[in-house]
C-alpha cells in the first residue's frame, strides 16, 4: 500500500542522511586536526 512505500522510502532516505552526516563529520574532524 501506499503508507508502506512511504514509511520505506523514509527509511531509506534516513539511512543516506546518517551515512551522509558521519561521512561530513568525519571530513571535518580531518580538516580540524
Amino acid at each position: 500500500d501506499l503508507l508502506g512505500k512511504i514509511m520505506d522510502a523514509l527509511r531509506i532516505g534516513r539511512g543516506r542522511l546518517v551515512n551522509f552526516v558521519m561521512m561530513a563529520r568525519n571530513i571535518v574532524a580531518e580538516r580540524a586536526e
